[in-house]
């Protein structure tokens, strides 16, 4: 069985999970979790920049112009660029194993956000709805 969260939903979720105030078992399985995700958000990191680089001018090292602090974008590639990263964090997800090695964490992230009590409102509500239909899912 694998976990799978959208990659929308993941930058989210770990930021949550460290605003959380655990002790003991909790905290180190947490970590672990976040440990384990980092993988994939440096993977969502690199196709960020790619798509970026792909859409800008580029300076004589190859790398993206920056003007005020801003990516120079070609003509419409800030559109294209957008469109692209939406699309990707909209198809892409996660596939943690969940196996032995894994278990324990997901578990205890699973019983984070099911039986948490904190009241989410905005975006954050729409994303936990979402993390909690991935963790309802896991039969553990």
């Amino acid at each position: 069985m694998k976990l799978e969260i959208k990659f929308r939903h993941l930058n989210s979720l770990l930021t949550w999970l460290k605003s959380l105030s655990l002790a003991g078992r909790e905290s180190r399985e947490r970590t672990r979790f976040i440990e384990v995700c980092l993988p994939y958000i440096k993977q969502v990191e690199e196709k960020r920049f790619t798509l970026i680089k792909e859409n800008c001018e580029l300076n004589e090292k190859g790398e993206p112009q920056i003007k005020d602090e801003k990516f120079l974008f070609k003509e419409g590639g800030q559109d294209k660029s957008n469109r692209d990263w939406n699309a990707f964090l909209d198809t892409s997800y996660t596939d943690i194993d969940i196996k032995e090695g894994n278990h324990a964490k997901v578990k205890t992230v699973r019983d984070l956000v099911l039986n948490t009590d904190q009241k989410f409102e905005g975006k954050l509500a729409e994303d936990y709805d979402k993390w909690a239909e991935v963790f309802e899912k896991l039969e553990l």
